[in-house]
């Protein structure tokens, strides 16, 4: 009996990605996290990928669709969703009540900062934020 060898299956792996940090209290409205800043707990934090015009809200072939499930933040601020392949995403965060406003003036693009605010909150005072669409890709950004 002949044995037949198939050597054309080849498999590819890429680097599993994150996003995730910090929702914080502000105290000095100045939009950077200094050090003597809490992070706030109890935040409902969202991931979503943009649709396809890269937009944040729309719909039809333009709506956002959510990443996996909700998130809330611990009980220093932090949260983190893993395990992402590369590509387009962004952030939602609805904070607890007792933090009803975005501080300073967020930063409203991705600029690759860590500590400055990023939260626009387009629907006004008491509503969700939503972070720049990012795009996610191997080596991007430091996480430190």
């Amino acid at each position: 009996m002949d044995t037949i060898i198939d050597l054309t299956i080849d498999l590819g792996f890429i680097q599993p990605l994150s996003v995730g940090n910090l929702v914080y209290y502000d105290t000095n409205n100045n939009g950077t996290k200094d050090g003597s800043e809490l992070g706030i707990s109890g935040a409902t934090v969202q991931l979503y990928r943009p649709g396809a015009d890269n937009a944040i809200g729309g719909s039809g072939a333009n709506a956002d669709t959510q990443v996996g499930v909700s998130a809330v933040t611990s009980a220093t601020g932090g949260y983190a969703f893993t395990k992402l392949p590369p590509g387009k995403y962004f952030v939602k965060v609805t904070p607890p009540a007792s933090y009803p406003a975005t501080s300073g003036i967020p930063v409203t693009a991705d600029n690759g900062v860590n500590n400055d605010n990023n939260g626009a909150q387009p629907g006004g005072i008491g509503t969700a934020l939503f972070s720049p669409v990012l795009d996610l890709v191997v080596g991007g950004e430091s996480i430190t």
